[in-house]
């Protein structure tokens, strides 16, 4: 019965072993710590007396049915604690996870306040906090370019820099030339090599002075399906898991959404501050613009009041003179005609040459001065709108001046469509006449004179032509045609 207790006693120790295991490795330690407690005092209650017996040399009465009870009330104990230690286990990892989950917020939220951080700053936190999440003591994080063909590394972790001896840290290079930590874009997935040490046509020989790399882990951050970034950890001192790459890529997701949506603000503020700039610049131009018309407007406007004061004048002045020279006028005639009439027989031939050319230059400044004095009554004329038959009015204007048509044999044209026109009659008139006028007269030396009249019909308006073969203009006076009291020079 001795060999029965001694084996009650090893698996009461056994138990006790297990329970102090499970005190250490999960968060019921005073539960397990205290069952530890009570297990050993089990085995001590037990073995103090046989060691006394054994001393003394006594006998040591033990009962066969209570021992056996007691072992297997011993080994029921040990199995149960072994069988209760794995779900405490896996109760001790789901701990473990929930505290990373808590940290790995706590980073991303820090990492949403590094409002005033730089690019680096931003990175070289979330790569430390990288190594500490997954129990790490080195890591780095690179950047692709747009078509995933070169990685350059961009961050290492504090301890990789203070571990790390040589010189060439910062490494930009094609994806297909990189070692193992550049796999993970080649097969678009995590990668995890626990034992680094091991054969690998990937792997490349460490430069003098490099981290020497046990365990590795790697992983790639996405964009859509573009890898945008490539993050890596090294040297845990267990194995890397599942659970550290999660925890590995969701903090580094979070970083990523953090630098696109820094980006996403920095070109909007970038686009408002140019398209601030370029209203300001556009409202610069307008006003500058504005300025320039007003100042225009006014000149202008000074020149139409300073032109209408001038017309006035000229208006005043020319119907004070057509009325002055009335008189004089009349009198010139009148004694002309009488001394034609009464005396042509007493003069010469050269006295009545003198007198024919008196006669007519009256009679053209006579005409000349009502002419003026109509073209001054139409002028203040207010113009009233009304249907005219341009075809009629360009036949009554030609009868008008049948007589000289007549006497200088002149071949006229009309091609006049009959158009009706809403338009001011008298002004229209004037002008015909005007230019009919000109036309007979200054052609009345060509061989023979022709005169063409035509008229089109155009959207929204009529375009009238007065055409004649006469002695015609210098081209380089054409803007002084239609001045006032203006005659261009004839060609030659």
């Amino acid at each position: 019965m001795i060999f029965v207790l001694a084996i009650s006693l090893a698996v009461q120790l056994v138990a006790a072993a297990l329970a102090l295991r499970l005190a250490c490795r999960t968060s019921r330690r005073v539960a397990w710590s205290l069952v530890t407690v009570a297990l050993v005092l089990m085995v001590f209650r037990r073995a103090i007396p046989l060691w006394q017996s054994l001393a003394s040399g006594q006998s040591f009465a033990l009962d066969p049915d209570q021992e056996s009870i007691g072992l297997a009330l011993s080994l029921f104990m040990a199995v149960g604690i072994a069988g209760i230690a794995p779900l405490f286990s896996a109760v001790r990892r789901a701990d473990e996870t929930r505290a990373l989950n808590s940290q790995r917020v706590q980073a991303v939220q820090q990492l949403s306040q590094m409002a005033g951080a730089t690019l680096q700053e931003i990175v070289d936190f979330a790569m430390d906090e990288a190594v500490a999440l997954t129990n790490s003591k080195i890591g780095y994080l690179a950047f692709l370019n747009e078509d995933e063909s070169v990685l350059a590394m961009h961050s290492w972790s504090k301890s990789a820099m203070a571990e790390c001896a040589t010189t060439e840290k910062p490494i930009v290079g094609p994806i297909m030339s990189t070692a193992l930590w550049g796999e993970a874009v080649r097969q678009r997935r995590p990668v995890i090599a626990n034992d680094y040490a091991a054969a690998n046509p990937r792997k490349k020989a460490h430069p003098q002075g490099h981290v020497v790399l046990k365990r590795h882990m790697s992983a790639p951050v996405f964009e859509g399906s573009r890898i945008v970034m490539v993050t890596g950890v090294g040297n845990k001192a267990e194995d890397y898991d599942e659970d550290d790459v999660q925890q590995l890529t969701l903090l580094m997701e979070g970083m990523w959404r953090l630098l696109e949506h820094r980006r996403a603000e920095d070109e909007i503020r970038k686009l408002n501050t140019e398209l601030e700039q370029r209203v300001l610049d556009r409202t610069a131009q307008l006003t500058s613009a504005n300025q320039q018309l007003a100042a225009e407007n006014s000149a202008r406007q000074q020149a139409e009041a300073s032109t209408r004061a001038r017309n006035e004048e000229l208006k005043s002045f020319a119907y004070t003179v057509s009325h002055d020279l009335k008189a004089p006028l009349r009198g010139i005639a009148g004694y002309s005609e009488e001394l034609d009439r009464k005396h042509r027989a007493d003069l010469g031939e050269r006295g009545q040459f003198c007198i024919g050319q008196i006669l007519t230059a009256t009679r053209n400044l006579d005409r000349l001065i009502e002419d003026l004095l109509h073209y001054l009554r139409l002028d203040a004329e207010t113009t009233s709108l009304t249907e005219v038959n341009l075809r009629h009015l360009v036949e009554a204007i030609l009868q008008a001046h049948s007589m000289t048509i007549a006497e200088q044999r002149v071949e006229v044209t009309v091609d006049v469509p009959p158009i009706t026109l809403e338009t001011w009659e008298r002004g229209l008139a004037q002008v015909l006449a005007n230019l009919i006028d000109n036309a007979l007269k200054y052609s009345r030396k060509a061989t023979p004179p022709r005169l063409t009249i035509a008229a089109e019909e155009l959207p929204g308006t009529c375009r009238v032509t007065v055409a004649d073969n006469g002695i015609g203009f210098d081209m380089k006076y054409h803007d002084r045609i239609f001045g006032l009291f203006n005659r261009a020079r004839a060609r030659g």
